[in-house]
């Protein structure tokens, strides 16, 4: 009884003199004593139940409109057709429509994930190029769960699992890609990336070959790079990628060598089809920092209607959430966010776990 008078009491003496967004600010009353706070909602929240035990309809309604009426902005992953219709009904019952934006095959919104993450790490050394790789590599992951016919779960698969060779030269290889592109054209695409990887030289005399280099992306990029202006730190990142493309990569077995781009272009793949092409790997008119504005990002690409396409594209609008909520801000923009994931399981990758142990500070309730 004591527990939920002190509780309380914060609540009641701050209730007209609250900041705004404080986690003590009450989304649910659950009991006449029990009330359920930003600070809970942040710390995480998972509904299980069996089939028609009311988890949608009941406990995951009540929470979803508390979220709405809080003015919170979200992303939404969808896993059932009628999800979408379902969300239109809680904005509009919370006079939240004009803050609605669905994202689908008929819809006008696209999202490059990898330039999404350039822009938000633009003022970082080196375009933080660690950063874009360690989401390409999460975005691989799925790409390779999918490729292995595997629904859910969390690892990878293909030849860098359980050996670090091949984790590491993979990583190596998109690395320096990434790098040389970001020296020589500012943007970083899926296709780019593998552009410069097919047209490396196979061979330490390739390197010096004219016809190669008047044929080859990659050398065109090197060229570029080379007669740009940069600074110092970038001119010895230069000097490295220069030497991984010219000399160390030529020089890997070509048995290594075809393994490892093999390896990429098979994980890269279902980026670089149909509608995931057109939807992740083109242009940008939509963002996930449009949650910290209080939008209601819904992601109509049902993972139980559009199989592995939908799976990879929640996938990858989940990842650009959780990056652009784990870099924001909240003293400047203290708004809470949410991410709503209906049949989670389906979409856990392995950044899921350092997330989920961060979020609260970054304000996000999944």
């Amino acid at each position: 009884m004591l527990n939920h008078l002190y509780r309380l009491l914060p609540w009641c003496w701050g209730k007209h003199a609250r900041e705004p967004w404080s986690l003590e600010t009450p989304l649910l009353d659950l009991s006449e004593r029990d009330v359920w706070t930003l600070r809970d909602a942040v710390a995480g929240l998972l509904l299980l139940g069996e089939t028609g035990s009311g988890k949608t309809s009941s406990s995951g309604r009540t929470v979803a409109l508390s979220f709405l009426d809080a003015k919170m902005g979200g992303l939404v992953l969808c896993a059932k057709a009628d999800d979408v219709d379902l969300w239109r009904d809680y904005c509009r019952k919370t006079n939240r429509l004009d803050d609605l934006l669905v994202v689908g095959p008929d819809a006008a919104y696209r999202m490059n994930f990898l330039e999404e993450e350039r822009r938000g790490t633009a003022d970082l050394p080196g375009g933080a190029t660690l950063n874009i790789v360690a989401l390409l590599l999460n975005a691989l992951e799925v790409c390779n769960r999918i490729g292995s016919g595997s629904g859910s779960g969390g690892g990878g698969g293909g030849p860098s699992d359980g050996d670090s060779f091949w984790k590491n030269t993979t990583k190596s290889l998109l690395t320096n890609s990434v790098d040389l592109l970001l020296m020589a054209r500012g943007t970083v695409t899926v296709a780019d990336i593998h552009r410069v990887i097919s047209s490396a030289p196979q061979s330490a005399a390739q390197a010096f070959d004219r016809e190669w280099q008047a044929e080859s992306f990659c050398c065109e990029c090197l060229k570029v790079a080379v007669s740009s202006t940069m600074t110092p730190d970038r001119a010895e990142d230069l000097q490295i990628v220069g030497t991984y493309f010219l000399r160390e990569f030529p020089e890997l077995s070509s048995k290594t060598r075809s393994i490892i781009v093999s390896s990429v272009a098979a994980m890269t793949d279902p980026l670089l089809r149909g509608l995931c092409r057109t939807l992740f790997c083109t242009d940008t008119n939509i963002s996930p920092s449009l949650t910290g504005e209080g939008k209601i990002i819904v992601v109509a690409l049902p993972s139980k209607v559009l199989r592995e396409l939908g799976l990879l594209g929640t996938v990858l609008w989940k990842l650009a959430f959780q990056r652009y909520a784990e870099r924001r801000d909240v003293r400047v923009n203290p708004r809470a966010v949410f991410l709503w994931c209906d049949e989670g399981h389906l979409s856990l990758t392995s950044n899921d776990f350092s997330f989920q142990s961060t979020c609260r500070s970054a304000r996000v309730a999944t």
